[in-house]
């Protein structure tokens, strides 16, 4: 099975211009906390709620002063549509996260495989291996 065959197409993204406050409003109403970041429609980073909370409210910076760019963390790991969808649970357990952005070989983001789709596709063992292994606390094995 290919990452295709079970990703979210047309992943909501945003550009990394745009205000921190704008991030947010983005996450809520879709109800993500996850948006990946583009200069045009190139991936460029990926922004979390968590990224906004720790790097930016945390520091006590203004969210609507400060850019999506200043905050992204700049090297998303990624996957393509035509990859195999057991070799991206090994990619999701080798750095521990949840979410990846699916991208084509021009580098534009196509798509988002998360950890949801592996488990509503997969079997019960690969996903329930993969969300232990993404939800272990320590240091990440890069």
């Amino acid at each position: 099975m290919q990452v295709k065959d079970i990703m979210t197409p047309n992943a909501t993204t945003i550009q990394t211009g745009a205000s921190l406050t704008r991030a947010a409003y983005l996450m809520r109403d879709a109800n993500i906390g996850f948006i990946p970041v583009v200069d045009g429609k190139r991936l460029v980073g990926i922004i979390t709620d968590r990224d906004i909370v720790i790097r930016a409210v945390a520091d006590n910076r203004p969210a609507t002063e400060k850019t999506v760019g200043d905050f992204m963390s700049d090297r998303p790991v990624c996957c393509q549509e035509d990859d195999d969808v057991n070799d991206v649970v090994r990619k999701m357990e080798k750095y521990r996260v949840r979410r990846l952005p699916v991208i084509d070989d021009n580098h534009t983001i196509v798509g988002v495989v998360a950890l949801g789709d592996i488990a509503q596709r997969m079997s019960h063992a690969v996903s329930g291996e993969l969300l232990s292994t993404v939800s272990r606390h320590g240091d990440l094995v890069a």
